[in-house]
């Protein structure tokens, strides 16, 4: 993946993805992330992520405060911990490398699942 203007992989009410060997270069928002908070019994192995840039403009519809946090990028974005991450790496972001942001509940359309 690279020179991507909007984040990278993005797994949504989705469970049970394996989601490995992957690079990403140059990519504005979250590159690898996890969304909605409510994924569970996914696996990021060995992935790599380089140059995470900040997002000019934000989507206004979910997010911290109104909005979506990718003005604040992290390589890998982790909104549950009922997930697994190994031999990931993350270098030159403009926000995190990796930014466990855990949730009370799950957010968007899927929160009620």
């Amino acid at each position: 993946i690279r020179n991507s203007r909007q984040r990278g992989v993005v797994l949504h009410a989705t469970n049970n993805v394996l989601v490995e060997s992957n690079v990403a270069f140059n990519v504005t928002g979250h590159t690898f992330a996890l969304e909605s908070g409510g994924e569970t019994g996914n696996v990021f192995d060995g992935n790599l992520g380089v140059y995470t840039r900040k997002a000019q403009t934000l989507m206004p519809q979910m997010g911290v405060s109104g909005k979506e946090t990718d003005d604040s990028p992290a390589t890998f974005w982790i909104t549950n911990p009922m997930n697994s991450f190994h031999n990931n790496a993350a270098t030159g972001s403009e926000g995190h490398g990796f930014w466990w942001q855990l949730r009370e509940s799950p957010r968007g359309p899927h929160s009620q699942e």
